[in-house]
């Protein structure tokens, strides 16, 4: 399909409205691409949760629901999002590294095995904050852009927190 005439090409071979070059867009997509991946992830927990920073390895144990309580007396609640959604693919992908069938065979197999009582909550990624605000003892996994109002506390993987260079929840 030939160019409108109305379009000006200059004669070094830049054009003023015209055209945009191949070259040129494959760097406007690869820049956008690299800011549509470049998200960090926040763990959240409820306000009356007293820990402000976990490692690696204590979320880690949390998310596969090794570590079952905050303190005495004050047990963990697991909040996950759906699975196709972004921050519930994010985890099935960063941190599972499985499918929704196979987190759905760990949650059972923990469940059978009397590992847990019962299987983490999942809920829609809008409600998530606000769940976690409202419950006790609840944390989640949540796309730093989808934060809400809500009264929840962020809390610090391995001293970092998202936005810091080398946070470990950036995908």
């Amino acid at each position: 399909m030939p160019w409108p005439s109305s379009w000006l090409f200059r004669a070094s071979g830049s054009c003023r409205f015209g055209p945009p070059r191949p070259l040129l867009v494959l760097a406007l997509l690869a820049v956008s691409a690299h800011f549509a991946w470049a998200e960090d992830y926040a763990v959240i927990v409820s306000p009356d949760v007293a820990t402000a920073d976990l490692t690696t390895d204590e979320l880690r144990q949390i998310l596969y629901m090794e570590r079952r309580f905050w303190s005495p007396g004050q047990r963990i609640e697991l909040l996950l999002s759906e699975t196709d959604l972004e921050s519930g693919s994010f985890l099935l992908s960063w941190f599972y590294r499985t499918d929704a069938a196979g987190l759905r065979q760990l949650i059972l197999s923990k469940v059978y095995q009397r590992e847990i009582d019962l299987p983490p909550k999942v809920v829609a990624a809008r409600s998530t904050s606000v769940y976690v605000g409202r419950g006790n003892g609840v944390i989640a996994v949540v796309p730093v852009s989808e934060l809400r109002d809500a009264p929840v506390k962020m809390l610090s993987i391995d001293g970092k927190l998202p936005g810091s260079d080398g946070y470990a929840l950036r995908r």
